[in-house]
């Protein structure tokens, strides 16, 4: 890369612009666009010219404008270095997409803002599925958080009455709501008088119907517990068959007095159970263990993926279970049934479909008036994508790991107690660190002086707390007394629920770059030095040269006029001219004196920008020059200037030297031809000035500018042979550049240009 040269590099850039896989946007530090690759174009539907008409802010969601408009202001103030934002488009068909956006600055010598580039990934189809996985997550969350709810609090209960030996069989919950030991045998009567007096009628009344007309029923009633304390409860009870014949009551038991003297928070929870049911998915069921038989709701259908018109059984249920998971569920239950602990697991299930789903599984155990298993009641939850968006974050944990580990820099990741994470090879190699597990190491212990740099603890802190710090070049100095300079950048980085998990470290080792940095800037101050030095003598000398070369000159020039006056009369005409050649070669000389001084000045004149009225300048220069050319016909075509930014007296000595060549160069014919015009080009403009004189040797161009340098005999034409190079030397001050073109016989055409604008400071 570095053998490239400027066009070869500007060709790569071109490419890598225009053909990036991301948009990309340079902006003004006014906001304004000006100049979009291809992608960004396309991803927005707008083509070049409409994009560079506009700012950024014209096709930003306007509740994101703000934010973007104030952490480019922070940019452009200098108290941020870059900025990273999430942020929405419009594009010009009005769809609103998503983007991730990166912006860092472009400063210049002086740290004056040039402009920001914008690199901008589409991230609209993972906001999209991140947007239905949040939605269905915090359904069945809900769904979830409401059963366990419940379960919990509602304090709900089975039982069932075998009407061939009347014996009743509680759930452990039944029992507690009864404030009785858990397993006592009971009796149907013994259920029936726990009722208070006025509600034993109803019991016995919709007991009888469920037994002579295969009635359910679902009444609420005042029970008096074993302990004296009278409650609301809800008795729900259906009757079960074997074949024809009525063998059991079976239903669910439940404490409702807080909720029946709350009548409408009682509403409200039902309303709830009911929507987190049927939102969450949640297939309920009961497993009959003496008869096998498996009863479900009507959620479980849809659940399970079985048609209505199936039979549910334990044994249709048991097949459907992935087979590298049926060995999990049978543990599960075996060990519910012989201990009577819930059971609550993660199992793979295939639909009749095909389809492979992930269900979570809880059971508990009921168990009859003997203490042995009579039913197990559950519930399962369809929780595929759950399980697939925690394997994505897993994954995206272990990818970020892994690219931590593999980076060229040295990079750190820390938790909130500065623990490592993970880091990088080069970390190892950068900080000399024996490859040893530093997962969960305090930074401390392996870096025990930073203890001892309050300042550093202290920006830790700040980044734990959100902020983003970086310095380019910072000092510490190790336990042994070795001095090391480092750049490094701090960020936060956000788990799941958004807060802050810790930091992670970005670190370069300059210690050499410093170093030479620190050999360099003695040498340059060296150099310096000598410099001024040379130039202070430089200017002595200039100054010497002038002051004893123009005293023999006068001499020279006023004893050749003496000797013309007093003894013309005594020298032939011979004499005469050569004396004549003298005078005129004194002259001459003065005046090359004159211009190499000035020439030399010009190195140390400091420039004054200001407004330049172009053509005030350039027409008081040809209105003298008209009258030194008073015998040549002269045509000098202006069209309108444009103004330019400049020091005012010298562009004047830039447009007289070159107004004079062109007079000078055409003045070997009748009539003098001069054209000047002027084009703005970018942030220069640029001034013409064509002349219809004798021309040059473009292969002499690179002469043309040099001190001493002429193209043409002093027979043919006048001069010192420094006009050009003070011209040259004056625009370059300015930050611009001259230039020419020729042909012999057909007249040059000079080119210079001058800033529009005083540069910034």
């Amino acid at each position: 890369m570095n053998n490239l040269d400027s066009r070869d590099k500007l060709k790569l850039f071109e490419s890598v612009f225009e053909n990036s896989g991301i948009a990309i946007a340079l902006v003004h530090a006014s906001g304004e666009l000006f100049r979009v690759n291809n992608f960004f174009c396309e991803w927005l539907g707008y083509s070049k010219e409409e994009m560079l008409s506009m700012t950024f802010a014209e096709f930003t969601h306007p509740e994101d404008v703000d934010a973007d408009l104030e952490l480019y202001k922070e940019l452009i103030d200098g108290t941020r270095d870059y900025y990273r934002l999430e942020k929405r488009y419009i594009t010009k068909g009005s769809e609103i997409v998503w983007a991730d956006l990166s912006v860092s600055l472009i400063r210049d010598d002086q740290n004056v803002p040039q402009y920001g580039i914008g690199m901008v990934k589409d991230i609209t189809p993972s906001k999209n599925k991140e947007k239905e996985l949040t939605v269905k997550t915090e359904e069945l969350q809900d769904a979830i958080d409401t059963l366990k709810e419940i379960q919990e609090v509602s304090r709900i209960g089975t039982w069932e009455v075998d009407l061939i030996t009347l014996e009743i069989s509680w759930s452990d919950e039944v029992y507690n709501i009864h404030e009785v030991e858990i397993g006592t045998p009971l009796k149907v009567e013994d259920g029936i008088n726990f009722y208070r007096e006025d509600y034993r009628e109803e019991i016995q009344s919709v007991i009888d119907a469920a037994i002579e007309k295969n009635e359910s029923w679902d009444v609420e009633c005042v029970l008096v517990t074993g302990k004296g304390k009278e409650i609301w409860v809800r008795a729900i009870g259906y009757p079960v068959f074997e074949g024809e014949k009525l063998t059991a009551l079976r239903g669910l038991f439940m404490d409702i007095d807080e909720s029946k003297r709350k009548s409408q928070s009682l509403d409200e929870a039902n309303e709830k159970l009911q929507l987190s049911v049927e939102a969450g998915q949640i297939a309920i069921w009961i497993w009959n263990l003496k008869t096998n038989e498996l009863e479900w709701n009507d959620k479980a259908y849809e659940v399970f993926g079985v048609e209505e018109n199936v039979e549910p059984n334990f044994e249709m249920f048991s097949q459907m279970i992935h087979p590298s998971d049926l060995e999990i569920v049978t543990e599960a239950t075996t060990k519910t049934l012989e201990t009577g602990e819930r059971f609550d697991i993660v199992f793979r299930f295939n639909k009749p479909d095909g389809t492979e789903v992930i269900l979570s599984g809880r059971g508990d155990l009921i168990r009859d008036s003997k203490g042995s298993p009579a039913q197990m009641i559950g519930i399962n939850l369809d929780i595929t994508e759950r399980m697939r968006l925690l394997e994505s974050i897993r994954l995206k944990e272990s990818q970020l790991r892994s690219f931590v580990e593999q980076a060229p820099a040295a990079v750190a990741m820390l938790d909130t107690e500065m623990k490592y994470i993970t880091v990088s090879n080069q970390w190892f190699k950068q900080y000399n660190l024996d490859k040893k597990d530093l997962i969960g190491i305090s930074h401390y212990d392996v870096f025990p002086e930073i203890k001892e740099m309050p300042e550093w603890l202290e920006q830790h802190q700040k980044v734990l707390n959100g902020e983003e710090l970086s310095n380019p070049k910072d000092k510490i100095v190790r336990q042994d007394g070795t001095v090391q300079w480092i750049s490094w950048k701090l960020i936060p980085w956000l788990n799941e629920p958004g807060e802050i998990g810790g930091m992670i470290m970005y670190t370069a080792d300059i210690t050499s770059e410093v170093s030479y940095t620190d050999k360099l800037e003695k040498e340059v101050a060296k150099r310096t030095k000598e410099l001024a030095s040379v130039n202070e003598e430089l200017e002595s000398f200039s100054y010497s040269v002038s002051h004893d070369l123009r005293a023999p000159l006068r001499s020279i020039n006023g004893f050749s006029d003496i000797l013309i006056e007093d003894y013309e009369d005594k020298i032939d005409e011979n004499g005469i001219r050569l004396l004549k050649i003298v005078k005129n070669s004194a002259v001459k000389m003065g005046k090359l004196i004159d211009d190499i001084l000035q020439f030399s000045r010009l190195g140390k004149k400091s420039i004054k920008f200001g407004s330049l009225n172009m053509e005030m300048i350039f027409n008081s220069v040809i209105s003298d020059l008209n009258v030194e050319y008073a015998d040549k016909e002269i045509e000098v075509e202006i069209t309108p200037l444009h103004n330019a930014s400049g020091d005012t007296s010298l562009i004047n000595q830039v447009i007289v030297n070159l107004m004079s060549n062109a007079y000078k160069y055409s003045a070997n014919d009748d009539k003098i031809s001069v054209i000047v015009n002027s084009t703005i080009e970018g942030e220069y403009i640029e001034y013409l000035i064509k002349d219809s004189g004798v021309g040059f040797e473009m292969k002499y161009h690179d002469k043309l500018f040099g001190v001493f340098q002429r193209l043409h005999a002093d027979s043919e034409f006048e001069g010192t042979g420094v006009g050009l190079a003070i011209v040259r030397r004056i625009i370059g001050k300015h930050g611009g550049s001259i230039w020419a073109e020729s042909k012999i016989g057909e007249g040059s055409t000079f080119y210079f240009t001058l800033p529009k604008e005083a540069p910034k400071k």
